[in-house]
């Protein structure tokens, strides 16, 4: 949970969440896009989702790897 005062209505907690998250991605070798969205979920109203696209060469790196087993 993450609250902020009044005068601070334009700071996304969502996008400070992506911001922690992709920093981590790029410290464990696995660059990112990562992105917060807002989507309606049964029983909130709104749910914060982090999606992270990791670039070409993650995704060729875990290819060459898988195929490796």
């Amino acid at each position: 949970y993450i609250s902020a005062p009044k005068e601070m209505s334009s700071f996304s907690p969502g996008a400070f969440l992506a911001g922690i998250v992709e920093a981590i991605a790029e410290g464990c070798q696995c660059p990112a896009r990562v992105t917060s969205h807002l989507v309606p979920a049964e029983g909130m109203p709104l749910k914060t989702v982090i999606l992270l696209k990791f670039n070409k060469e993650v995704m060729e790196r875990e290819k060459r790897l898988d195929a490796g087993k």
